[in-house]
């Protein structure tokens, strides 16, 4: 079908006019990724594009339904010592706030017609390169089939995961699916933290003000992995700020549904191993960031030991994977 594309343009009106639009797009496509959420992207919208340039596309029928949405922010970045102009889909650069799972909103049926317009466009724009960060594989090939004589630089980025319904169905322990070695190593680590420090649990954030706790505190051990390895890691200030306003949203009971944040921490007695930043939407947990408390003993996997708590937990809770 030919579809009609509408631009809105950058100003404070801009999410008035298209979240409505994006909202039921979302309901309509059956969307899963939280970073194409509402709640999301209208917190990233609030923290990031002030100062910059984002458009609205909508694309239509001829008969005035809404069949496509993306936002299109310009930019600039670094190419070794030149300054480029750079042009983001549902993203913004250099803030630490990724963006993962990344879409053009599309129907099923006119989602060809959309990503097509939507390359049309980008080739009206005067901006260097056309920054494609986090999108589905699928997305990617479409655009470089539309826009064939471009030339495409990138990394393919594989997204494991955990069937939480196989796994109930069968009464199996996540361990059971793993190599014997990622087995010994888990079941070694367990007994190594439970002799220095006690008992090993897992705790889930239950309520606001715990989740920004969490937070900061997930966000330190973090840092203190990358502070040692000479950077800084993904939570700077802005990203933060960020994160505290999304949760401080989640918290409304209006959009509670639609997307919500859990932290997990697992405790060998009163000692953090490690703690989990997770985004759900309908019954999909998607893990978002970690911070992990890593030892001189490198018997000590803090990561393999809360993943693997996380997904057991998980899996007696009723998600879907």
């Amino acid at each position: 079908p030919t579809v009609i594309r509408q631009v809105i343009p950058p100003g404070d009106c801009l999410w008035s006019e298209i979240g409505p639009l994006w909202e039921a797009l979302v309901a309509k496509t059956g969307e899963k990724s939280a970073f194409l959420s509402k709640p999301w992207v209208e917190t990233w919208l609030e923290h990031f594009v002030q100062e910059r340039r984002t458009t609205g596309l909508i694309w239509r029928l001829a008969s005035g339904e809404v069949v496509g949405c993306a936002l299109v922010t310009l930019g600039t970045g670094k190419l070794g010592p030149f300054t480029v102009s750079r042009a983001y889909l549902n993203a913004s650069p250099g803030e630490g706030v990724g963006c993962e799972h990344n879409d053009v909103l599309a129907l099923p049926a006119c989602r060809p017609a959309v990503v097509e317009d939507l390359v049309a466009y980008w080739r009206t724009l005067k901006v260097d390169e056309v920054m494609l960060e986090g999108v589905r594989e699928r997305l990617f090939h479409e655009v470089r089939s539309c826009w064939p004589g471009a030339r495409w630089n990138g990394h393919r980025s594989e997204s494991p995961f955990v069937d939480l319904e196989t796994l109930r169905a069968t009464e199996s322990d996540f361990l059971n699916s793993l190599s014997a070695n990622t087995r010994s190593q888990i079941r070694r680590s367990i007994r190594l933290y439970e002799k220095r420090f006690g008992e090993v649990t897992l705790e889930l954030s239950s309520e606001r003000d715990q989740r920004l706790e969490w937070l900061e505190a997930l966000a330190a051990l973090h840092a203190e992995v990358w502070i040692a390895r000479g950077e800084r890691g993904v939570f700077n200030d802005r990203a933060l700020a960020f994160h505290q306003a999304l949760i401080r949203r989640l918290s409304e009971t209006t959009v509670a549904e639609m997307l919500t944040v859990d932290f997990v921490r697992v405790c060998a007695g009163g000692e953090t191993i490690g703690m989990l930043y997770l985004l759900a939407v309908s019954g999909r947990v998607q893990f978002y960031q970690s911070g992990l408390a890593y030892d001189a003993d490198r018997r000590l996997k803090p990561g393999l030991v809360t993943h693997y708590f996380s997904i057991e937990s998980f899996a007696r809770g009723g998600c879907i994977e």
